[in-house]
């Protein structure tokens, strides 16, 4: 790496610099998609990951929940990625997650690059969202959290450089790349105004017309047109226009959720908690330094309020969005410290001073470290019972080792749940999952199995149980929490097989 700051401003020697740039990036890249492709997930999943593996793998576009949680863009790299038969589907599906996290760190180096042009700085704050523990976490299952940075650091690089030098084709990518983040997550909507301010701003200097930013705008509507066509063509099938608008903004149930603006003490004490989980180093204290020291200059005090505004946004959105997943909705946020804290470290080591360079042989020395204060996290959450209250009790699943380790190589258990539910099912079965989160993973592996005629049911609502019986069906039970029994039958029992549950008796007998 370039030790010697380079101004990023400057003409001088650009072939060099963007010769470095670019083999760095594709070296940043290169390792962390190894890291992630080796440490992620290779079966089915719980919750959300499940639920859009299944409808990747089902080519079910549209979420029952609501046009808000379709999220397009993933959806169809997921079934590219299929499509290529290059590994198993799950494992396939997941890896989109993986690639879209290792682009997003590079383009996180390339953006604190352009702003520094300190190699040391730019690959500190690269690898301190890469070993971010959600980060990481959420680049080893299906999710789409990873593409929203992705994205975002994409959109910050391209934009930190119209700042600079702003040219049209500049102005039309970064419009482009916000069309493709609203795709893909409606997180990509919150860059949207500041994106119009920093136009709008260009037109009155004169840097770039009016004209531009209406074909700008026209690039974000063909970008972000596999989210907003699904809105047309759901209307048109509907033919309820306000119902349509409301699902593709906040789903079927988040409408609240969406709009609260609230904060509670025991929320924002887990969110700091989180934060910290993230960043157990020094890349807090550096991203504060890099907030109120930003970067010199005109332009490098323009880049510094547009980040300071994006990193507002995010945040402000993340911290009052009182969902069970909230801590995924911060990775925008971490994308922005990360490169704060990339700014923070050229200012310390632009400093010479002694204490400026152990400072910051300090910071990389904890984030080496970081991967091992993750291994030991699950046995030390346990000791001191974090989770108290909060567990879940799934079937296989350890709770400590499902929320503090971020690689999810290590978490086997949905996939453990869904084969062993359906081998008690037998070749015909009835299975009752109790809990909705955990249907997706049982569904993507009876999709794999054709041959097989198992109903999967959420309840035993009416006379499904006896209908069953009678048709000589195995009648499985899938526990929400396995601390929690099944209810109780009128005649017959159920037996213990596991942490699942078979049903033992004849209906009309009880025998």
């Amino acid at each position: 790496m370039v030790d010697a700051p380079v101004n990023p401003f400057k003409t001088d020697n650009v072939r060099r610099r963007v010769d470095f740039a670019w083999r760095a990036w594709l070296f940043v890249f290169t390792f962390f998609l190894v890291v992630y492709a080796m440490t992620a997930n290779r079966g089915v999943q719980w919750q959300d990951s499940g639920s859009h593996m299944l409808r990747i793998i089902t080519e079910g576009m549209v979420n029952p929940r609501g046009l808000a949680l379709s999220h397009p863009l993933h959806h169809w790299l997921g079934r590219a990625a299929v499509w290529t038969g290059l590994f198993s589907p799950a494992y396939a599906i997941t890896l989109v997650s993986s690639i879209a996290g290792a682009l997003a760190v590079a383009n996180l180096f390339g953006c604190v690059w352009s702003l520094t042009g300190r190699g040391w700085a730019s690959l500190y704050a690269a690898c301190s969202l890469g070993v971010a523990h959600t980060f990481w976490q959420m680049a080893t299952v299906t999710e789409t959290y990873t593409l929203v940075a992705a994205l975002l650091s994409a959109e910050l690089w391209v934009l930190v450089v119209f700042l600079e030098r702003p040219t049209r084709w500049r102005l039309w990518l970064i419009f482009a790349l916000g069309g493709l983040g609203v795709s893909n997550h409606n997180l990509g909507a919150l860059t949207f105004p500041i994106v119009m301010v920093v136009a709008i701003v260009a037109v009155r200097r004169r840097r770039v017309t009016g004209r531009d930013v209406g074909i700008g705008l026209i690039f974000w509507l063909l970008a972000s047109s596999s989210y907003t066509a699904l809105i047309v063509s759901e209307v048109a099938r509907s033919g309820d226009f306000t119902a349509t608008v409301s699902s593709a903004l906040f789903g079927n149930a988040y409408r609240h959720d969406v709009l609260n603006v609230s904060v509670t003490a025991q929320r924002m004490w887990i969110n700091v908690a989180f934060v910290l989980l993230n960043f157990p180093g020094l890349l807090v204290p550096l991203a504060v330094v890099g907030v109120f020291r930003g970067p010199d200059g005109d332009a490098g005090r323009v880049i510094r309020r547009v980040l300071v505004a994006g990193l507002l946004v995010h945040a402000l959105f993340a911290v009052r969005y009182p969902v069970v997943d909230q801590h995924m909705f911060f990775i925008p946020t971490y994308v922005y410290l990360a490169i704060f804290g990339g700014i923070g470290m050229d200012r310390v080591m632009r400093s010479g001073a002694k204490r400026g360079h152990r400072f910051a042989r300090a910071a990389f020395f904890f984030l080496v470290i970081t991967p091992l204060l993750y291994a030991a996290a699950p046995g030390i959450a346990k000791r001191v019972h974090v989770l108290d209250g909060y567990v879940r009790n799934k079937p296989y699943r350890d709770d400590y080792v499902y929320v503090f380790t971020p690689w999810s190589i290590s978490d086997r258990s949905a996939e453990m749940m869904s084969d062993r539910a359906l081998a008690l099912a037998g070749r015909r079965g009835l299975i009752v999952v109790e809990d909705s989160m955990s249907r997706p993973a049982i569904l993507f592996k009876l999709h794999e199995s054709p041959d097989r005629d198992v109903i999967v049911v959420g309840d035993l609502k009416g006379d499904r149980l006896a209908e069953a019986r009678a048709q000589g069906r195995t009648v499985v039970f899938v526990p929400s929490n396995t601390q929690i029994p099944p209810p109780a039958m009128s005649k017959g029992r159920w037996q213990n097989r596991g942490g699942l549950y078979v049903y033992q008796g004849d209906v009309k007998t009880g025998k």
